[in-house]
C-alpha cells in the first residue's frame, strides 16, 4: 500500500513473500489472508520495544506568550506520555496423516483440505480479536479496535476524546419493538503512525512463527486398541498487536439495529446516512489508507439505504484480484463476518 508516498507493508502484503517453496506456514497464512478481508488493509509494522510498540503522545502543546523587547520568555516544554500496548500470541496445531502427504503428487492440495479447520478457527479468532479483543476479559490476546471507541459524546464537541468519533444510532438492547440485534460501522485509516498492525521487534516474519514439522504418532480410537497412524505435526504462531496510537483516524456508529434500518421510509433512511455522512467527515483522512468495516448484513441495508434516498453514486463496484470490491465514498468497504455478533449497547461517555 501507498502511505505518505512511501510503501508500506501490509499483512496481505507481507505474507505473500513469506516463503516461494509454499511450505505450511506460507499456505496456512495467504489462506487465513484471503478470508479475513481486513488483513488487506491493516498495515504491519514492527514493535520499538521487544513485543511492545511505545507511542509517545503529546498532552499538552507549549504555551507562547506576547512579549516586547527586554520582556523576558519563560520555558514551556508542554507535555507528553507514553502508550505501550504489547503483542498477543495466536497458535494452532497441523497434523497431516504421513503418508498421504508423502505419496500425493499435489501436497498443497492436501496441506489445504487437511488445515481447512484450523483455518477457520485462526480466521474467526483473528477477526474477533481485531474488532472486540479485550484484555480485561482474556489476558493472553489484545485489545481490538473497539475498545478505544467504548463510548459515544453525546455533545459531539470535543474532539480530544475518542468519544468524539462514536456516533449513537440510538437503537436500545431493551427495545420491544426489535429483536434487539446491535450492531456496528467502522471507518479506520491505516498507516504506521495512526493506526496500525505490529509484531515483535526483531521478527522476520511478520510475527509468524512455525515449529520444525516433525513425524508423530498419533491414536486412532475407532481402529480399538494402541492402533496409531503416523502424522506430520508441526506448530504455528502468529504474534501480533493492535496499536491506536491517533484515535482521530478511526471511528465508528453503535447502536445500529439491523432489523429496523429498512423500516421507517425515507426519513429514517436518512437518518442513518446522516450518520455515515458525518463520520466520514469526522474521522480524519490525511495520509492513510482508508476502509470501512461491517457486517454482509450490515452492508446489504446501508447499499439499500442508499439507492432509496437516490444517493446511488455513493456506492460503487470493481473486481480486484478476482473479488468484488465494494466502496461507499470511493472508501472500499470490507466485509468482516466477526461483525454479525449481537453487540452490547453502547453508553455515552461520562467524565
Amino acid at each position: 500500500m501507498q502511505v505518505n508516498g512511501t510503501r508500506v507493508l501490509t499483512y496481505a502484503d507481507f505474507v505473500k513473500g513469506l516463503d516461494p517453496k509454499g511450505n505450511f506456514a506460507h499456505r496456512i497464512v495467504e489462506l487465513v489472508a484471503k478470508k479475513v478481508e481486513m488483513l488487506d488493509d491493516m498495515t504491519v509494522v514492527a514493535a520499538n520495544n521487544g513485543t511492545a510498540l511505545e507511542t509517545t503522545v503529546r498532552t499538552e502543546t507549549p504555551t507562547p506568550v506576547w512579549t516586547t523587547y527586554y520582556g523576558g520568555i519563560p520555558s514551556n516544554k508542554g507535555s507528553k506520555a507514553k502508550i505501550k500496548v504489547s503483542t498477543g500470541r495466536m497458535a494452532t496445531k497441523i497434523l497431516v496423516d504421513k503418508k498421504l502427504y508423502d505419496d500425493s503428487k499435489d501436497k498443497d492440495a492436501v496441506l489445504e483440505d487437511e488445515i481447512s479447520a484450523n483455518i477457520t478457527g485462526m480466521k474467526n479468532e483473528l477477526a474477533n480479536a481485531m474488532v472486540y479483543g479485550l484484555l480485561r476479559e482474556n489476558p493472553l490476546g489484545i485489545n481490538g479496535l473497539f475498545k478505544h471507541y467504548s463510548s459515544y459524546d453525546n455533545d459531539n464537541t470535543d474532539d480530544t476524546d475518542s468519544s468524539h468519533y462514536v456516533l449513537n444510532a440510538l437503537g436500545k438492547s431493551g427495545d420491544t419493538s426489535s429483536k434487539g440485534k446491535l450492531g456496528s460501522i467502522a471507518l479506520v485509516g491505516w498507516s504506521p503512525n495512526t493506526i496500525t498492525a505490529f509484531h515483535p521487534e526483531h521478527s522476520g516474519t511478520g510475527g509468524i512463527e512455525k515449529s520444525d514439522k516433525r513425524v508423530t504418532d498419533i491414536a486412532d480410537p475407532d481402529a480399538g486398541g494402541d492402533a496409531t497412524y503416523e502424522a506430520y505435526l508441526q506448530y504455528l504462531y502468529w504474534n501480533l498487536g493492535l496499536a491506536v496510537r491517533d484515535y482521530r483516524y478511526g471511528g465508528r456508529i453503535c447502536n445500529i439495529q439491523r432489523d429496523k434500518m429498512l423500516t421507517g421510509g425515507l426519513d429514517a433512511a436518512q437518518k442513518y446516512i446522516e450518520l455515515i455522512d458525518r463520520i466520514s467527515q469526522r474521522v480524519l483522512d490525511d495520509g492513510v489508507k482508508q476502509a470501512w468495516y461491517m457486517d454482509r448484513l450490515m452492508w446489504e441495508n446501508v447499499s439499500t439505504l442508499f439507492a432509496r434516498v437516490t444517493r446511488q453514486n455513493a456506492v460503487s463496484f470493481q473486481q480486484v484480484d478476482g473479488r468484488k470490491e465494494r466502496k461507499l465514498f470511493g472508501i472500499p468497504v470490507r466485509i468482516m463476518d466477526a461483525m454479525k455478533i449481537n453487540e452490547a449497547e453502547v453508553q455515552a461517555f461520562t467524565a
